[in-house]
């Protein structure tokens, strides 16, 4: 999820003091109890609170971190804004980390690509070290904290009993039957793989013990790569059971949006998968979609784009990166049923194959510079194929799809030529209307489509696409803005999706007419509001006029204040092929599915928290709420498609795990490995418990971009309190938050002294105290203070007036120089290798004075006097530039594990491709610190039986001595005193792991996977 920190408006009520401790049990009466006085909404206080002085904190606590957010976004720098097309970008900066050579040189020949999969391949060869197996450790059940009474609409997925990862595509059979009826549901998740439910549409239960809704399965382990984007049933099986699946995702995103293999294709819909198929053409690309043509199975069409590579614990997200050297994109043609494979069109009149894939990329030829993202058959004429191209518009092949029978049927918005924005995205879908002519629904949104004005996101129209002239339908559009607009904004490029249930591809049984269409997007959140708002966020819609009028799907009416609703990020939508009424909406949540019921919830306008005020918006939600569901569900429970970034485990009980996942917040589990709570929203960054163990009850936690805060009781969503006034808010001075930093940024907390923390943005940063001013004395000051739900952000300092670093909720200090000579990407610290952020920041548990950091460019740092009582004394010496250091690779390091025994003493991995630094190889390094005398010790091993050109997102050191190293791919091993690498123990899908801890108290490995959650190995 792209959204900024800003949009999370946190609408407060009252204060909250006492802890809450919650089993499932309770979790799952809750979700079914009477709202809105919900049983499960009740929370103890210290005191009673008078109503004016609770309205008076959640006025004061709306206002305050409102503002403070929206500052953090007005000024964020360069590497923390989602620029959507500049190299600036989350996913140019996540592809830099994996090429960057320090000289400013491009990134590496695709030759890398296939140089690191034929190395995983040759790991995959060897035996596997130990004869353990990774098993799943959830979560299968990530449920939300229904106890969190602040968590209203306003917010949003109040009522929302559980989440899934990132779900991108789905198919529903034709042949689904009501319960007790089989209906199959496919989805795709991404980086997740294919999950299949026979029972799509069970229905739960809450009154008995066992678990009636959907039960999944994973279909897709024999997958070389799991990120999966498109699905498609062929239309010419009877037994329905034909389904195709691309690799890949060309969502221009950078958190996990990662490159494919090919496609598969499985005859039984659940295994004998046969692929991967287009390996040459599509391979490091994304298929964003797959259409068989209606009576020729053997004529398949995929359209693949842009996709990223890697994902580590320091991460990511914005737009596609670039990948140089890769196959050209665009729409793909097979006539034998996937053996062999044409490119027919770019996007333009002529194929750009005499260019360069990278200057197509870098938009200087006239073809799409992210390629194809939508393709679908015409549902009259099977020889009529019709395109979406990222700012190139949609284009129609009267021929089959032939090369050089392309017309543009619409035109992108505005310029997109050379220097232009690359990030439009139209999606579309037909439908046949009773003239026999062809209805295009087309979602238009990105690049020069922006804000809600006259260029605002919007849903068009025409009624004649398939036989006019092309120049006549690109003039026959018809705007329908009145309920659409804006409804992907601001990352349509990322949120888009149109279906209309009447293609017959779709559901041409369910009832709906050719002038249903449903509309999905991105939540608006300021539409929530209280008293400003006009919607529900508009985040799924659905007409049934053709367009004129749309409704909101995005909550449903259990509940004024609590209602289930929708994730604010969608990517698909499918209906009961016998009900268009009921959908499965496919989102950054996972599954959600309507009960196929509408009712009017107009009166909610008016009713608290929305309390709508005024007149003109209260008319436009009249509309828009005139129909919602009933009732929505999520349906995640099975699935275990979190996209997890970091881990950590609880040192007082080390059955205690906690996680930060994309887009899903922050994850805590305590003994149980299916049941995990979300105990923070948003993207979670870091977690970490008291690494020293003496407060069994604190835990760090964050937002996406460096916003940290911390807990003060476990399994509790509540109580999440504020501490980045100095790291993210510009009007605290210095104004660190001017600083680059990564979007997933690293935090710790220290082994040795109790109560300190360390991060970095380009500083490096210490707190003594937990985090928190030492104003605030105590956690419950704190609470009051600066807890994101109703905190006051007072003038704690008692000047007079609310100001920064006076009244800042942290007490964070720059280490060395607070001023920019202090930045260890600066130039202070040499003229090489400047730049990006700090990437790393690792204490020694044996030495109150060592710290070791790094830099996304590749500058490793060793100080020896961070615990110096005056931050500014703190003195750190850049390591990588020492005359005995010459083979330390400028690519970017992504972990440091220091000896336990021995603080000068470190092992470091490094992302990115030896094939850009031919000169300094390596991923994995032992290191030995010595002043002016480092030495970096390369640990790869040889060719034969060595580790390999791949990417390195993490190493763990056992007790033993045994390396383990996660991967873009998986996780490999060495064992002590040999140079041969091998493969972990076998159970774990081919996956990218982007984190991985060691809990030695009981001889456990946990891989945090990015979209198959977390995995457990038993080291023997």
């Amino acid at each position: 999820m792209s959204h900024r920190a800003h949009q999370l408006r946190l609408e407060v009520c009252v204060a909250l003091i006492s802890p809450l401790f919650i089993s499932c049990a309770a979790h799952r009466a809750a979700g079914n109890a009477a709202p809105p006085e919900r049983a499960d909404r009740v929370a103890e206080s210290a005191e009673p609170a008078s109503p004016t002085a609770d309205a008076d904190r959640e006025k004061m606590a709306r206002t305050a971190l409102s503002k403070k957010l929206a500052r953090s976004q007005k000024f964020a720098p360069q590497w923390t804004t989602d620029s959507g097309d500049s190299p600036e970008s989350y996913a140019e900066q996540d592809w830099l980390k994996h090429s960057i050579d320090g000289g400013g040189n491009g990134p590496p020949a695709f030759t890398a690509f296939a140089t690191a999969r034929n190395d995983w391949f040759g790991l995959l060869g060897r035996p596997a070290f130990g004869t353990g197996k990774w098993v799943p450790f959830g979560p299968t059940n990530g449920q939300n904290d229904l106890t969190n009474v602040f968590r209203d609409r306003t917010v949003y997925t109040a009522g929302t009993e559980n989440f899934g990862g990132r779900t991108t595509h789905g198919v529903i059979s034709p042949d689904c039957q009501p319960p007790p009826g089989e209906c199959t549901l496919w989805i795709a998740a991404s980086n997740g793989g294919v999950w299949r439910t026979d029972n799509a549409l069970a229905v739960d239960n809450p009154a008995t013990p066992e678990y009636e809704g959907p039960t999944w399965e994973f279909v897709s382990a024999t997958f070389e790569n799991q990120s999966v984007a498109a699905l498609e049933l062929d239309p010419n099986d009877r037994n329905h059971k034909t389904i195709w699946a691309g690799t890949g995702e060309p969502n221009a995103c950078g958190s996990g949006c990662e490159v494919g293999v090919g496609v598969y294709q499985s005859k039984d819909g659940r295994k004998g998968w046969r692929g991967p198929l287009g390996s040459a053409e599509f391979f490091g690309r994304g298929v964003g979609s797959i259409e068989v043509k209606p009576g020729d199975s053997k004529t398949v069409f995929v359209a693949t784009g842009r996709a990223t590579r890697g994902i580590s614990n320091t991460c990511c997200g914005g737009t596609d990166a670039l990948v140089p050297g890769a196959p050209h994109f665009g729409v793909w043609r097979s006539q034998d049923e996937g053996k062999s494979w044409t490119l027919v069109n770019q996007g333009a009149n002529a194929l750009c194959t005499a260019s360069t894939p990278d200057a197509v990329s870098l938009n200087q030829t006239a073809c799409s510079p992210r390629g194809a993202r939508r393709v679908k058959i015409d549902p009259v004429d099977p020889n009529t194929v019709y395109a979406s191209f990222f700012a190139r518009g949609i284009w129609r092949s009267r021929s089959n799809g032939d090369p050089g029978s392309w017309e543009q049927i619409m035109l992108p918005r505005g310029f997109v030529g050379p220097g232009g924005p690359t990030t439009e995205r139209d999606e579309f879908d037909v439908v046949v209307l009773p003239s026999g002519e062809t209805r295009m629904y087309v979602g238009a949104g990105g690049g020069n489509y922006s804000g809600t004005g006259a260029n605002a996101a919007r849903l068009r129209r025409s009624d004649a696409v398939r036989n006019p002239a092309a120049a006549a339908v690109q003039a026959s559009w018809v705007d329908k803005t009145t309920f659409s607009f804006a409804y992907c904004e601001p990352q349509c490029s990322y949120d888009n999706y149109v279906y209309a249930p009447a293609n017959p591809d779709n559901a041409p049984n369910s009832g709906a007419s050719p002038d249903v269409v449903y509309l999905s997007g991105s939540n608006q959140y300021n539409e929530n509001n209280t008293a400003t708002g006009r919607s529900n966020g508009r985040a799924v819609l659905l007409s049934t006029d053709g367009g004129e009028i749309f409704t909101d799907m995005t909550e449903d009416n259990r509940s004024s204040v609590y209602p289930g609703a929708l994730h604010p990020d969608h990517h698909a939508l499918v209906v009961n092929p016998l009900n268009y009424q009921q959908f499965f909406d496919l989102s950054d949540g996972g599954v959600n599915r309507s009960d196929g019921v509408f009712v009017n919830d107009s009166a909610d306008c008016l009713t608290p928290p929305h309390s709508f005020v005024v007149p003109s918006r209260i008319a436009f939600c009249q509309v828009v709420l005139s129909r919602v569901p009933q009732k929505l569900t999520a349906i995640n429970r099975g699935l275990r498609t979190l996209a997890t970034y970091t881990l950590d485990y609880d040192r007082n009980n080390v059955n205690r795990i906690t996680a930060g996942t994309q887009d899903n917040g922050s994850w805590e589990t305590n003994n149980d490995k299916e049941n995990w709570l979300q105990i923070n929203i948003a993207d979670g960054g870091p977690n970490r418990f008291d690494a020293t163990g003496a407060d069994p009850l604190w835990a760090l936690t964050a937002f996406q971009a460096g916003q940290l805060e911390v807990r003060y009781n476990p399994m509790q969503q509540y109580d999440v309190n504020w501490i980045a006034d100095t790291l993210a808010d510009p009007a605290s001075n210095p104004p660190y938050a001017l600083e680059a930093a990564a979007f997933i940024v690293p935090a710790e907390s220290d082994p040795v002294h109790a109560g300190w923390l360390f991060t970095g943005r380009e500083h490096a940063f210490r707190s003594t105290n937990y985090g928190r001013n030492p104003i605030l004395a105590t956690k419950e000051q704190h609470r009051a203070n600066c807890n994101i739900w109703n905190g006051t952000f007072a003038d704690i300092n008692n000047n007079g007036t609310y100001d920064l670093p006076g009244d800042a909720c942290d007490d964070w200090k720059a280490l060395g120089d607070p001023g920019p000579n202090g930045r260890l990407t600066s130039a202070a610290y040499g003229a090489d290798r400047q730049d990006i952020f700090v990437s790393v920041t690792q204490r020694a548990p044996s030495d109150p004075n060592t710290l070791w950091a790094a830099t996304g460019a590749g500058r490793i740092f060793v100080s020896k006097n961070v615990d110096n009582p005056i931050p500014a004394a703190v003195v750190f010496d850049r390591i990588d530039n020492d005359p005995t250091a010459t083979n330390s690779p400028p690519r970017y390091p992504t972990s440091i594990y220091i000896d336990p025994t021995n603080s000068n003493h470190a092992w470091i991995t490094y992302s990115g491709y030896n094939a850009k630094t031919p000169a300094t190889p390596g991923h994995v390094f032992e290191v030995f610190y010595a002043p002016n005398a480092s030495t970096f010790i390369n640990r790869d091993g040889h060719k034969i039986n060595g580790y390999g050109d791949i990417p390195a997102n993490r190493i763990i050191v056992t007790n033993r001595g045994t390396y383990y190293v996660a991967t873009d791919y998986g996780v490999v091993v060495k064992e002590p005193n040999s140079t041969v690498w091998k493969m972990a123990p076998a159970g774990l899908p081919n996956v990218d792991v982007a984190d991985l801890i060691y809990v030695p108290q009981t001889d456990s490995l946990y891989a945090a996977t990015h979209g198959q959650g977390v995995w457990q190995l038993k080291v023997q």
